[in-house]
Protein backbone atom coordinates (compact mmCIF):
# COMPACT_ATOMS: atom_id res chain seq x y z
CA UNK A 1 0.00 0.00 0.00
CA UNK A 2 2.82 2.28 0.86
CA UNK A 3 4.29 1.85 -2.61
CA UNK A 4 0.91 2.82 -4.09
CA UNK A 5 1.01 5.88 -2.07
CA UNK A 6 3.85 7.71 -3.08
CA UNK A 7 2.76 7.43 -6.76
CA UNK A 8 0.15 10.14 -5.70
CA UNK A 9 2.87 12.64 -5.75
CA UNK A 10 3.65 12.19 -9.23
CA UNK A 11 0.46 12.12 -10.51
CA UNK A 12 -0.72 14.91 -8.80
CA UNK A 13 2.50 17.04 -10.25
CA UNK A 14 1.67 15.85 -13.78
CA UNK A 15 -1.98 16.97 -13.49
CA UNK A 16 -1.33 20.22 -12.33
CA UNK A 17 1.23 20.81 -15.02
CA UNK A 18 -0.94 19.66 -17.59
CA UNK A 19 -4.48 21.64 -16.13
CA UNK A 20 -1.93 24.96 -16.38
CA UNK A 21 -1.49 24.04 -19.91
CA UNK A 22 -4.90 24.66 -21.45
CA UNK A 23 -3.83 21.75 -24.47
CA UNK A 24 -6.04 19.28 -25.83
CA UNK A 25 -5.58 15.44 -25.11
CA UNK A 26 -5.28 12.96 -28.09
CA UNK A 27 -5.63 9.21 -27.88
CA UNK A 28 -4.27 6.09 -29.69
CA UNK A 29 -4.14 2.60 -29.59
CA UNK A 30 -0.58 0.18 -29.49
CA UNK A 31 0.09 -3.06 -29.72
CA UNK A 32 3.22 -5.29 -30.29
CA UNK A 33 5.64 -7.48 -28.68
CA UNK A 34 7.39 -7.81 -25.64
CA UNK A 35 10.64 -9.84 -25.40
CA UNK A 36 10.65 -10.44 -21.72
CA UNK A 37 13.25 -12.13 -19.28
CA UNK A 38 12.20 -12.34 -15.83
CA UNK A 39 15.28 -12.90 -13.43
CA UNK A 40 14.40 -16.04 -11.14
CA UNK A 41 16.46 -16.75 -7.98
CA UNK A 42 16.29 -20.41 -5.14
CA UNK A 43 17.11 -20.64 -2.12
CA UNK A 44 19.46 -23.27 -2.74
CA UNK A 45 21.32 -21.59 -5.93
CA UNK A 46 19.94 -23.66 -8.42
CA UNK A 47 21.48 -23.25 -11.84
CA UNK A 48 18.84 -22.60 -14.57
CA UNK A 49 19.10 -21.56 -18.31
CA UNK A 50 15.94 -19.22 -18.83
CA UNK A 51 15.28 -17.74 -22.64
CA UNK A 52 13.09 -14.71 -23.75
CA UNK A 53 9.88 -15.43 -23.77
CA UNK A 54 7.97 -13.43 -26.57
CA UNK A 55 4.33 -12.50 -26.00
CA UNK A 56 1.29 -9.63 -26.96
CA UNK A 57 1.50 -6.29 -25.63
CA UNK A 58 -1.29 -4.19 -26.48
CA UNK A 59 -3.87 -1.59 -24.88
CA UNK A 60 -4.77 2.30 -25.52
CA UNK A 61 -2.30 5.55 -24.55
CA UNK A 62 -3.48 9.18 -23.64
CA UNK A 63 -1.29 11.86 -24.72
CA UNK A 64 -1.37 15.64 -22.59
CA UNK A 65 0.64 18.31 -24.05
CA UNK A 66 2.37 20.03 -21.24
CA UNK A 67 4.05 22.42 -23.97
CA UNK A 68 4.98 22.07 -27.83
CA UNK A 69 8.04 19.81 -27.03
CA UNK A 70 6.92 17.93 -24.09
CA UNK A 71 4.04 15.76 -23.67
CA UNK A 72 2.80 13.43 -20.58
CA UNK A 73 1.70 10.13 -21.80
CA UNK A 74 0.02 7.44 -20.02
CA UNK A 75 -1.63 3.89 -21.12
CA UNK A 76 -3.81 0.96 -20.14
CA UNK A 77 -1.83 -2.18 -21.74
CA UNK A 78 -2.30 -5.77 -21.49
CA UNK A 79 1.40 -7.42 -20.54
CA UNK A 80 2.49 -10.86 -21.24
CA UNK A 81 5.89 -11.37 -19.32
CA UNK A 82 8.03 -14.60 -18.00
CA UNK A 83 10.98 -16.79 -18.86
CA UNK A 84 11.53 -19.88 -20.77
CA UNK A 85 13.15 -22.34 -19.29
CA UNK A 86 14.89 -25.42 -20.67
CA UNK A 87 17.55 -26.86 -22.25
CA UNK A 88 18.16 -27.84 -26.04
CA UNK A 89 16.83 -31.68 -25.43
CA UNK A 90 13.66 -30.36 -22.64
CA UNK A 91 12.42 -27.24 -22.69
CA UNK A 92 9.56 -26.34 -19.95
CA UNK A 93 7.56 -23.46 -21.00
CA UNK A 94 6.00 -20.97 -18.73
CA UNK A 95 3.80 -19.51 -21.48
CA UNK A 96 1.63 -22.30 -20.94
CA UNK A 97 -1.78 -21.17 -20.47
CA UNK A 98 -2.10 -17.56 -19.05
CA UNK A 99 0.77 -17.37 -17.40
CA UNK A 100 2.14 -13.68 -16.01
CA UNK A 101 -0.07 -11.74 -17.13
CA UNK A 102 -0.05 -8.17 -16.09
CA UNK A 103 -2.10 -5.04 -16.64
CA UNK A 104 0.40 -1.92 -16.96
CA UNK A 105 -0.55 1.70 -16.32
CA UNK A 106 2.83 3.01 -17.48
CA UNK A 107 3.40 6.90 -17.21
CA UNK A 108 5.78 8.67 -18.61
CA UNK A 109 7.14 12.14 -19.68
CA UNK A 110 8.49 12.23 -23.73
CA UNK A 111 10.50 15.04 -25.35
CA UNK A 112 9.54 15.51 -29.04
CA UNK A 113 12.34 17.15 -31.87
CA UNK A 114 10.46 18.02 -34.91
CA UNK A 115 12.10 15.84 -38.34
CA UNK A 116 11.45 16.22 -42.23
CA UNK A 117 8.17 13.78 -41.97
CA UNK A 118 6.99 13.84 -38.49
CA UNK A 119 8.53 13.83 -34.70
CA UNK A 120 11.73 11.87 -33.13
CA UNK A 121 10.65 11.08 -29.62
CA UNK A 122 12.67 9.76 -26.64
CA UNK A 123 11.37 9.65 -22.47
CA UNK A 124 10.52 7.62 -19.37
CA UNK A 125 8.89 7.30 -16.13
CA UNK A 126 7.29 4.69 -14.13
CA UNK A 127 5.16 1.64 -14.69
CA UNK A 128 3.09 0.38 -11.92
CA UNK A 129 1.59 -2.90 -12.91
CA UNK A 130 -1.76 -5.36 -11.56
CA UNK A 131 -1.05 -9.18 -11.64
CA UNK A 132 -3.99 -10.38 -14.26
CA UNK A 133 -3.31 -13.96 -13.36
CA UNK A 134 -1.11 -17.16 -13.45
CA UNK A 135 -1.30 -20.74 -13.06
CA UNK A 136 3.20 -21.41 -12.52
CA UNK A 137 2.93 -22.27 -8.76
CA UNK A 138 -0.37 -21.12 -8.01
CA UNK A 139 -0.15 -17.69 -6.44
CA UNK A 140 3.85 -17.08 -6.24
CA UNK A 141 3.33 -13.53 -7.71
CA UNK A 142 2.45 -10.65 -5.59
CA UNK A 143 -0.54 -8.91 -7.10
CA UNK A 144 1.82 -5.47 -7.67
CA UNK A 145 4.52 -4.85 -9.70
CA UNK A 146 6.26 -1.53 -10.13
CA UNK A 147 9.07 -0.87 -12.78
CA UNK A 148 11.21 1.78 -14.58
CA UNK A 149 10.08 2.47 -17.99
CA UNK A 150 12.10 4.37 -20.83
CA UNK A 151 11.62 4.88 -24.51
CA UNK A 152 12.22 5.90 -27.94
CA UNK A 153 10.67 6.35 -31.27
CA UNK A 154 8.97 8.33 -34.12
CA UNK A 155 5.83 9.84 -34.84
CA UNK A 156 4.30 9.94 -38.53
CA UNK A 157 2.03 13.36 -39.12
CA UNK A 158 -0.70 11.04 -40.57
CA UNK A 159 -0.77 9.80 -36.41
CA UNK A 160 1.42 6.84 -37.13
CA UNK A 161 4.08 5.74 -34.73
CA UNK A 162 6.54 3.15 -33.47
CA UNK A 163 8.85 3.27 -30.71
CA UNK A 164 11.23 1.35 -28.85
CA UNK A 165 11.21 0.63 -25.26
CA UNK A 166 12.60 -1.14 -22.56
CA UNK A 167 10.69 -1.97 -18.87
CA UNK A 168 12.79 -2.92 -16.13
CA UNK A 169 11.06 -4.36 -12.90
CA UNK A 170 11.83 -2.90 -9.33
CA UNK A 171 10.13 -5.10 -7.04
CA UNK A 172 10.62 -8.51 -5.82
CA UNK A 173 7.46 -10.05 -6.89
CA UNK A 174 7.91 -13.18 -5.26
CA UNK A 175 4.93 -14.63 -3.06
CA UNK A 176 6.34 -17.95 -2.22
CA UNK A 177 9.91 -17.01 -1.30
CA UNK A 178 10.58 -20.85 0.52
CA UNK A 179 10.46 -21.96 -3.33
CA UNK A 180 11.37 -18.80 -5.63
CA UNK A 181 13.71 -16.66 -3.54
CA UNK A 182 12.89 -13.47 -5.92
CA UNK A 183 11.28 -12.68 -9.22
CA UNK A 184 12.11 -9.81 -11.14
CA UNK A 185 10.11 -8.78 -14.26
CA UNK A 186 12.05 -7.02 -17.49
CA UNK A 187 11.38 -6.92 -21.23
CA UNK A 188 12.42 -4.97 -23.97
CA UNK A 189 9.32 -4.30 -26.33
CA UNK A 190 8.44 -2.98 -30.35
CA UNK A 191 5.42 -1.31 -30.43
CA UNK A 192 3.14 0.59 -33.41
CA UNK A 193 0.77 3.28 -32.33
CA UNK A 194 -2.00 5.03 -33.95
CA UNK A 195 -3.13 8.69 -32.65
CA UNK A 196 -6.73 9.28 -33.61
Amino acid sequence: MKKKALLIPFFLTVINAYSQSGSKIKFGIKIGVAFAKSKLEYPDNSLYKFQTKSGLIAGGYADFGINKNVTFQSALLYVRKGVIEGTQSYQYNYRSGKLYNYLEIPVNILYSSPAKKGNYFIGGGLSPAIKLNNYLYGDELKSFDLGVNLLAGYKFPIGFSINLGYTHGLLNVSGFKDYISKIQNKYFSIIAGYEF
